[in-house]
């Protein structure tokens, strides 16, 4: 009997003592990095980690070569850390497989609270995986437009497509967007394929950023209000995906809400407020005007989750979605099925020459001139841009006539009572009168501008392609819409971050009216949070905001060619437009006395 009893003690002993480890909660085996596959002892001389060890743990000795199991640039090897994000991800599945859908033997495990796993895999396939990430009845996510964790059910699942197994994978709204296009090409999809997809994606929402699989900064609500993220890579990302949600605020999960709805919008690789199956409702976003709103998004993000020096990189993100994605990718040499051939036909009239994504058709024919008035509440402002190179409409095409007052006129909807009267309508000139009525933030707007299309060559606008018509002078002097030095040395500092302040004038781009509301980050502006002002942007160089104050002598700080930024005397506020290289993005409110940040007009409406 006592000898029974020890045996019996001993089994339990074995059975606990094989139980232990912290990562005992996962699905998949805890990871291990034996010796004879890691390519060393590990520990601290790197063997076995992400570079394959410097102390010839990853050499030529053949313990981490060309086998895959710990090579020398670390991409690809037994371990992938999966880092997802719609925010911080806990609980998820992950899984990762072959395009074909074969499941690769032993990658499956659970996202834990800090929202990695690790995955381990033999390293015999080294082609193309599929990084899915799966919801269930207990995973959440914390969505940084509601500031808080989110149930993440098991009808979500994000996927990333990578070429190769690599050391590190981020699966984000921006990657499944890709997998939409990816998983469409099959089994068959190449590495180079997975690359121009990705590329596409990231050219479109995320130029800044080297590559979408990077991991982004997981925010949560640990670092949500520490204003953590940097002006890195990974920073970067994560206040884009930020940004996107801030898209959605107020619906039940915002990053999940913007995902859907930019899905649907970009299966006919368009963000353009129409999928496969016709026009789109209940969009959070105006379509022909996404990349501003992204860009202000970023920026309200910003306030909350950026350090100072993002805070500053955040001004000049560029968001251009000036091209169909699906037209890109086959431009690539990416050999599509013809579901998606057929969408690029549909999407550009079966053409192949240059379109902007819905935009005016830029093709280099002739020089156009807007010039004539808008009222709003019955107070007219002077309108007067001037574009080049470009394609005339046919006038007698009211439709057409009326896609063209849309993307050139800011924040228009809900044309109405549109009349065009031909004035001249000849090879070398197009001209026409254009009224209506219409909408811009709930108000009445009445709008007469004259539409100009002379014929001329592009060199005209001289070699920077900048359209600013008479406004601009040589080298920025400020004739007719800069500043001049005596202009600018009369305003006192306007510089507050270092670097002197120097003239600039205004693009024809953002000239015209912009209705946006306010964010207040601290106290200090005469205004509310969420006020809606209108800010009237001419290429004289004057900020008129809401008829009522009106600034001139536009700088620009320590270089930057992104933010002109106008000083308010009276109310000792300063007022920093972005981009002037970009396009409009937002009105940043600053402290005339000490450079602080009050707050944001962003959102054009």
């Amino acid at each position: 009997m006592t000898n029974l009893f020890r045996i019996l003690f001993l089994s339990l002993f074995l059975v606990l003592a094989g139980c232990g480890g912290d990562n005992s909660r996962f699905d998949a085996p805890e990871i291990t990095t034996p010796d004879d596959a890691s390519g060393g002892d590990g520990g601290d001389d790197g063997a076995g980690g992400d570079e394959g060890g410097d102390e010839g743990a990853g050499g030529d000795d053949g313990t981490g070569g060309d086998d895959g199991t710990g090579g020398d640039d670390g991409t690809t090897g037994e371990t992938i850390v999966v880092i997802p994000s719609l925010g911080l991800i806990d609980g998820a599945d992950v899984s990762i497989a072959m395009p074909d859908g074969t499941a690769i033997a032993g990658a499956t495990g659970t996202l834990d609270a800090t929202g990695t796993v690790s995955i381990t895999h033999d390293g015999s396939y080294t082609g193309p995986i599929v990084v899915t990430v799966s919801g269930n009845d207990s995973a959440t996510y914390f969505d940084e437009s509601a500031g808080a964790m989110l149930p993440m059910p098991s009808s979500v699942s994000i996927r990333a497509y990578a070429p190769s197994p690599q050391s590190q994978i981020g699966v984000t709204i921006l990657t499944e967007l890709a997998a939409q296009v990816a998983a469409q090409l099959g089994a068959s999809i190449s590495a180079t394929d997975i690359e121009a997809i990705n590329d596409s994606i990231r050219d479109t929402f995320a130029p800044d950023l080297s590559d979408i699989l990077t991991p982004p900064t997981v925010v949560s609500e640990a670092n949500f209000t520490a204003q953590s993220l940097t002006n890195d890579d990974a920073g970067i990302y994560a206040l884009t995906l930020a940004g996107l949600a801030t898209l959605a605020a107020g619906d039940t999960s915002p990053a999940l809400s913007i995902l859907e709805q930019l899905a649907a919008d970009l299966a006919d690789g368009d963000i353009d407020g129409t999928g496969i199956d016709g026009a789109l409702t209940d969009l959070d976003y105006s379509a022909g005007d996404f990349a501003n709103l992204l860009s202000a998004a970023i920026q309200t993000a910003a306030g909350t989750l950026a350090d100072a020096d993002l805070v500053t990189k955040a001004n000049s993100i560029s968001i251009t979605i000036d091209a169909n994605v699906l037209e890109v990718i086959a431009n690539a040499g990416v050999n599509l099925p013809d579901s998606l051939s057929d969408l690029i036909n549909d999407a550009t009239g079966g053409g192949t020459g240059g379109g902007t994504g819905g935009g005016v058709d830029i093709s280099g024919l002739y020089d156009l001139t807007i010039s004539g008035q808008i009222s709003v509440m019955g107070v007219g402002t002077a309108f007067d841009i001037t574009i080049n190179d470009i394609v005339a409409p046919s006038p007698s095409d009211t439709t057409e006539v009326q896609k063209v007052i849309e993307e050139t006129v800011a924040g228009l909807t809900g044309i109405t009572n549109l009349t065009v009267t031909i004035i001249t309508n000849t090879d070398a000139q197009v001209t026409f009168d254009v009224a209506f009525s219409a909408q811009q933030s709930g108000l009445s707007v009445d709008v007469s501008l004259r539409y100009d299309y002379v014929k001329g060559d592009s060199s005209s606008s001289g070699d920077s392609g900048d359209s600013t018509g008479d406004t601009g002078g040589d080298e920025a002097s400020g004739e007719d819409g800069g500043s001049s030095p005596v202009d600018i040395d009369s305003l006192g500092q306007v510089c507050f971050f270092g670097g002197e302040a120097t003239p600039t004038t205004i693009p024809a781009s953002i000239a015209g009216l912009w209705n946006v509301r306010y964010f207040e980050s601290q106290p200090g502006a005469p205004y509310a949070s969420n006020e809606l002002a209108h800010f009237t942007v001419g290429t004289d160089g004057t900020l008129n905001i809401n008829n009522q104050i009106v600034l001139s002598t536009p700088v620009l700080c320590n270089g930057n060619e992104h933010e002109a930024i106008w000083k308010d005397s009276t109310n000792n506020l300063l007022y920093a437009l972005s981009s002037l290289v970009s396009g409009f993005n937002e009105i940043n409110v600053f402290s005339g006395t000490d450079g602080a940040f009050l707050g944001q007009f962003g959102n054009p409406e």
